[in-house]
């Protein structure tokens, strides 16, 4: 490529060994785990994360000649998280990152991108419940334990209402499901 750099998170891709293929997801992999922090801690995936993230994952797909699959992949997977977003089940920037994500995952395949976005909701599934019991543990054991103290009522929105950051379980479904992928073999 010349006297030509690409830089990925201070990361220069052309000499990492990375297949090219995998730049783009690789790119978005960056993204949703900056989007995964911020999640973490104020519970929204910001757009000063998601549309530079969009913009960089279609660049990256468009110096392997993918950039059409891309765009076909951020569009599908970003219409699945809007009726999801729709029906009230993730909010906005899940929706954006979703399209960041399956942006990444379209140059790589049908199969590909409908596995990642599965294993995302899958791995948010599992979290979710784990963070939903959790949360129904403690305030039982502090309910009670409080109700001998003192009639103060334990405070907190219901477990019906606690909210779960998505943004890292989507990342995470689409890295297991690129490990797998890579290890048995796919990429060229």
């Amino acid at each position: 490529m010349g006297g030509a750099r690409v830089s990925v998170g201070g990361m220069d891709l052309f000499s990492t060994g990375l297949p090219p293929l995998l730049w783009p997801v690789a790119t978005a992999l960056v993204v949703g785990g900056v989007a995964s922090v911020v999640d973490l801690r104020q519970l929204r995936v910001p757009n000063a994360v998601t549309y530079p993230g969009l913009v960089a994952t279609l660049a990256a797909a468009g110096l392997v000649g993918r950039v059409g699959s891309a765009v076909v992949g951020a569009l599908v997977a970003g219409a699945v998280f809007m009726v999801l977003a729709w029906c009230g089940g993730v909010g906005g920037g899940d929706v954006k990152l979703g399209a960041v994500l399956g942006g990444g995952l379209g140059p790589l395949g049908w199969p590909v991108l409908a596995a990642g976005m599965l294993a995302g909701f899958v791995v948010g599934g599992v979290a979710g419940a784990a963070v939903l019991l959790a949360a129904k543990v403690f305030r039982r054991a502090h309910s009670s334990q409080e109700m001998r103290i003192t009639t103060t009522p334990v405070r907190g929105p219901p477990p019906s209402q606690t909210r779960i950051p998505f943004a890292p379980a989507m990342t995470l479904g689409v890295l297991v499901v690129i490990v797998l992928w890579t290890v048995v073999g796919s990429v060229g």
